[in-house]
C-alpha cells in the first residue's frame, strides 16, 4: 500500500507541477506561491483520503469478525463429533467451545425457538431445517465465505428444503438400523415385524425420537413413514402400545454402549452407533430392515440472533475440512458427504458408502418429511407411548 501511495504522490505532483508552468497567466509572486501551497495542500489531502479508503477495505471484511468475543456455542447430538474435533478447532482459532446436547429434532426446534442468541450453530436433521426455516429461526450461512464448501459430494451438496444451499450445510448422511444381539436373539430378525415379534422380554431400545419410532411402526405395517392418514396413523400408535410392556428404554444417547455392554437385545437405533457396537461386541449385528429404513441427512445451521455468526462460519469451515471430515467419519461411523476427505478413510468407513449406495436405489428408503399440521397426530401418538 506505501508504494501505492508513493506512485500517486509523484503522479500528482508532477501533473499539478506541468498545469503550473504551461499557465499563460503571469501570476504575482505571493499569489503563485499561494497557489503552489494549495497545491501542495489539496495533493495531502488527497494523499491522507487515499490512505483512508485503502485502510478500510483491507479491515472492512474483518471488523466484525475482530469485534466477536473467542467463543462458539454448538446444540448438538450426543458422541456426534470427533474425539479431537473440537479441541483441533480452538487450537487453530483461539475459539473457545461450548456444547449443549439434544435428543430430537422437535427438541432443537423447541431451543432455538424459546431461547433466541442462546446458540451459534446447530445440527438438525433435513425435515427439521425446514421447520426452522418456515419459522424463521435460521439466517444465511453465507457459503461464498466457505472455502472448503466445494468439498461436499455433488449429491449431498444441498437438501431439497434448500436448494440454493442458503440456510444449511450437510454435516452427515445417515440411516436408521436394528441392532441385533445375538447372544440373547435365537431367531430370525429380518425386519420390524420380526422385532416387534421377539421373545425376549423387556429387553427392546426405541429411539427416543417421534418421527423416527412412529415412523418405524408405519412402515411396520406396510405404510409411508410420513404418512398423514388418521387410521394409518392410529395402527402405529397400537403396534407400539402393544410392544410397550417390553420396551426397556427410549434413548438417543448412549446408544453404543446400551448395545455392546447387553442391557439391551434389540434395538431400534442409529446406524452409526450400531456400527459402533459391532466393533466393541461381536455379538451384535446391524440389520437393514427389509420393509425400508429411513434416511437421514443432518445439518449444520447458524441460529437467527447468533452473537458469534463468524465463528459459526469458521467452525463449519472447519468440519468441511478433508482430515477433519475423515477423523469424524472414522470414529463415529456415520457418513460425511465430503469427497475431498476420501482418501483418509479407514476401510470401515469406507463400506459403509458401500450400503449408503444399496439403500439410494432401494424404493422403501424414505427421508422424514414436514408434515405441517399433520405432525400433531404424531405427537398424540408419541405422548400416549411415552406416558405409559
Amino acid at each position: 500500500m506505501n508504494r501505492l501511495i508513493d506512485l500517486f504522490i509523484s503522479r500528482l505532483s508532477s501533473q499539478m507541477n506541468q498545469a503550473l508552468q504551461n499557465t499563460n497567466l503571469a501570476l504575482p509572486m505571493p499569489i503563485r506561491s499561494c497557489f503552489v501551497g494549495l497545491r501542495r495542500s489539496f495533493a495531502s489531502t488527497l494523499i491522507i483520503l487515499l490512505a483512508f479508503l485503502l485502510a478500510g477495505c483491507e479491515s472492512g471484511e474483518n471488523a466484525n469478525a475482530a469485534k466477536e468475543p473467542q467463543k462458539l456455542t454448538i446444540l448438538n447430538w450426543s458422541d456426534y463429533f470427533g474425539s479431537t474435533t473440537l479441541a483441533r478447532f480452538t487450537e487453530a482459532t483461539g475459539i473457545e467451545v461450548v456444547v449443549d446436547y439434544i435428543d430430537s429434532n422437535e427438541q432443537l426446534v423447541a431451543k432455538l425457538e424459546s431461547q433466541p442468541g442462546q446458540y451459534d450453530i446447530a445440527f438438525p436433521s433435513a425435515y427439521a431445517v425446514e421447520i426452522l426455516i418456515r419459522k424463521g429461526l435460521l439466517q444465511s450461512v453465507q457459503r461464498g465465505q466457505l472455502r472448503n464448501a466445494d468439498n461436499l459430494m455433488p449429491a449431498y451438496r444441498t437438501i431439497a428444503a434448500d436448494a440454493k444451499g442458503e440456510w444449511a450445510v450437510p454435516y452427515t448422511v445417515s440411516f436408521t438400523a436394528i441392532g441385533v444381539d445375538r447372544d440373547q436373539v435365537k431367531g430370525p430378525i429380518n425386519g420390524y415385524k420380526d422385532f416387534f415379534r421377539a421373545k425376549i422380554g423387556k429387553k427392546l431400545l426405541l429411539l427416543d425420537d417421534m418421527r423416527a419410532t412412529v415412523g418405524m411402526a408405519l412402515k411396520s405395517n406396510g405404510f409411508s413413514a410420513n404418512s398423514t392418514s388418521p387410521a394409518e396413523i392410529e395402527t402405529a400408535r397400537g403396534q407400539l402400545l402393544d410392544a410397550r410392556p417390553n420396551i426397556h428404554i427410549f434413548s438417543s444417547a448412549d446408544l453404543t454402549q446400551l448395545m455392546a455392554s447387553g442391557e439391551v437385545g434389540l434395538s431400534y437405533a442409529w446406524s452409526g452407533e450400531v456400527i459402533q457396537a459391532t466393533k466393541m461386541n461381536p455379538s451384535v449385528n446391524l440389520v437393514t430392515p427389509k420393509e425400508g429404513t429411513l434416511l437421514y441427512i443432518d445439518c449444520m445451521v447458524i441460529p437467527k440472533g447468533s452473537k458469534r455468526p463468524n465463528n459459526a462460519r469458521k467452525f463449519i469451515d472447519h468440519i468441511l475440512s478433508p482430515e477433519v471430515a475423515a477423523e469424524i467419519s472414522n470414529e463415529i461411523m456415520y457418513l460425511m458427504p465430503n469427497t475431498a476427505a476420501e482418501p483418509h478413510l479407514s476401510a470401515d468407513a469406507h463400506e459403509i458408502w458401500d450400503v449408503l449406495q444399496t439403500l439410494e436405489d432401494n424404493p422403501k428408503v424414505e427421508q422424514i418429511q414436514y408434515l405441517g399440521e399433520a405432525n400433531d397426530l404424531y405427537i398424540d401418538v408419541w405422548n400416549a407411548v411415552k406416558i405409559q
